[in-house]
């Protein structure tokens, strides 16, 4: 896989949204529980054009 034009920002919640195909059912209670444990690691990969989320679904979630 070949990744052009990476850009990696902080941005607020309400600028992105769950991708509407999105066909995963994670557990949510393990993946909240894990993040008030831990704490929040990793990224949520948005494509620009959208504001959709393309993996992370589930963190999303967890972090709003």
């Amino acid at each position: 896989m070949i990744i052009l034009n990476q850009e990696i920002r902080n941005v607020p919640l309400a600028e992105i949204q769950e991708h509407p195909n999105n066909a995963r059912k994670g557990d949510m209670g393990a993946i909240q529980s894990s993040v008030d444990e831990n704490g929040f690691w990793g990224t949520i990969v948005v494509q620009k054009s959208t504001g959709f989320i393309v993996a992370g679904n589930h963190r999303y979630r967890a972090a709003k």
